[in-house]
């Protein structure tokens, strides 16, 4: 038996359902269309922008004396471009932009023209209006601007970011408050309940002038900080700046519970004392924790050392990864320190 299914659509039907997907694709179509156009247009009057900006910031970057400075702004081409372009919102963050990155690469006479600039602009309220955003990401651009421009007086209002819970919005604070003000910028670890990863260390690190003095207080501070991200940062500040008065007390970090803080003590006293850092740690074998073999056998294999009486004693450990570690010392030692025991044979003449 078969079964017919008549399927009845009406003429009036189908024309309406053509007619709603050629407009609905239509739409789309024009909507692309006018969006690219805008792309273009918009893309086009960035670079046009930028290759006005770079010629305007030349004619900055080359002055001498303010007087030459002010004749530059009362330019024909630079008031047109101040009235055309330096009221648009736009605009003026690529300008800032543009200056920023100027002053990155500048020194001297020539970054002092460029700071004049951005502030007889009044750009520093662009990027004020900015830090008061709830975007992290405009946040944070805004944070590199006050900073790579040394609006020290808003230091306050960076400093507040520095604990902040964004991570991004944090880093660039951190980051910012030691650019401005060196040292004294590391208030902020006194107080910070956020984990410092080791590359935000390095980063600060890098930021920091190689001489300068640091209070001894300050550092112990830290050293017994609960964060232990500030505790591992501590431990780099005393090899950066070659505290060598202090390598007593990084000993007990090798017992430390946080295995990045344990790691950080053994790189430091290898940096401020290699000469007796083997030594010193293997002396403490026979009491010593688990951490503390740990420690001895990391940097043994990272000084390269020829010594094998701790790992002697370490062969017999009752910890197994402790006795693998220190038997496949042994084994790359061994070549050197196997006993002469063979014969020369040698032949009848």
């Amino acid at each position: 038996m078969q079964l017919y299914l008549d399927i009845h659509i009406s003429t009036e039907y189908l024309l309406e359902t053509s007619l709603f997907f050629l407009l609905f694709t239509a739409g789309l179509v024009l909507f692309m269309v006018i969006y690219l156009i805008g792309f273009i247009k918009r893309k086009r009057t960035k670079q046009h922008l930028q290759s006005v900006y770079s010629s305007f910031l030349t004619e900055i970057i080359l002055c001498d004396t303010k007087e030459e400075l002010l004749d530059v702004l009362e330019k024909p081409w630079v008031q047109s471009l101040r009235k055309r372009w330096f009221y648009d919102e736009d605009a003026r963050k690529l300008l800032i932009r543009e200056i920023v990155k100027a002053c990155k690469s500048l020194a001297g006479v020539a970054s002092d023209n460029i700071l004049w600039l951005y502030g007889t602009l009044g750009l520093q309220e662009d990027s004020l209006k900015r830090l008061r955003s709830k975007t992290w990401f405009v946040k944070a651009r805004s944070i590199q601007e006050l900073a790579e421009m040394r609006q020290n007086d808003q230091i306050t209002k960076i400093y507040r970011e520095t604990n902040s819970r964004n991570p991004y919005i944090r880093r660039e604070a951190q980051i910012a408050v030691v650019k401005m003000t060196g040292i004294d910028g590391l208030r902020f670890l006194s107080v910070l309940s956020h984990p410092l990863s080791q590359w935000q260390q390095i980063c600060l690190l890098a930021q920091l002038p190689d001489y300068a003095e640091i209070g001894t207080d300050r550092l112990e501070k830290w050293m017994k900080a609960p964060n232990h991200s500030v505790v591992e940062f501590a431990l780099r500040l005393l090899v950066h700046y070659q505290r060598y008065d202090l390598i007593s007390s990084v000993e007990a970090f090798m017992e430390h519970p946080n295995a990045a803080v344990r790691e950080q003590a053994v790189k430091t006293i290898v940096a401020l004392s290699p000469d007796t850092a083997l030594s010193a740690l293997g002396a403490r074998l026979p009491t010593g924790s688990v951490n503390i073999k740990r420690c001895y056998l990391d940097m043994h294999q990272s000084m390269l050392s020829t010594d094998t009486a701790g790992l002697s004693s370490l062969v017999q450990d009752g910890d197994e990864d402790i006795r693998t570690e220190a038997q496949r010392l042994l084994r790359r030692l061994s070549p050197v320190h196997m006993p002469a025991t063979e014969h020369v044979k040698t032949i009848p003449g």
